[in-house]
């Protein structure tokens, strides 16, 4: 049996919370990779369904980030200090991840570096596309600047 293709579920709101955060990040100058099944929808066209926004970050920018969005009205919680924090906005939420799950491979200035903007006619991207071996066993990557 075939796998059916299904679009993204994003709904209105999920997408101004996304938007409000990703603008927010910007405006704060932080360095951020879009990651998970939007990305892979950007840059691969496989299309899922999916519940949240995966955003990298590098760790050195966690406590300042976090702070900075909590001082824009949102809710922050650091869900597991080895590799994972979330935003939340009523029910819907960003994981923001900046190590492996098993804290050993952190997001650094090294990944930013490897997988910076790079030009295209529609927009600024950064693709993860390789490279990093062991981020890739731990993360499906793909990224893009909203």
């Amino acid at each position: 049996m075939k796998a059916k293709l299904v679009p993204l579920s994003s709904t209105d709101n999920q997408q101004r919370f996304y938007r409000a955060v990703l603008e927010f990040l910007n405006e704060g100058g932080f360095h951020y990779l879009v990651g998970g099944g939007h990305a892979l929808e950007q840059y691969a066209g496989a299309l899922r369904v999916s519940k949240d926004l995966d955003l990298f970050v590098r760790r050195v920018d966690l406590s300042s980030l976090l702070e900075w969005l909590s001082d824009k009205g949102f809710l922050t919680e650091l869900s597991f200090p080895h590799w994972l924090a979330k935003v939340f906005s009523g029910r819907d939420f960003i994981d923001i991840i900046f190590s492996s799950g098993n804290g050993i491979c952190a997001v650094d200035d090294s990944l930013v570096r490897a997988f910076g903007p790079r030009r295209d006619s529609r927009h600024e991207s950064k693709s993860l596309s390789g490279g990093r071996t062991d981020l890739e066993q731990d993360f499906c990557y793909g990224a893009r600047t909203l």
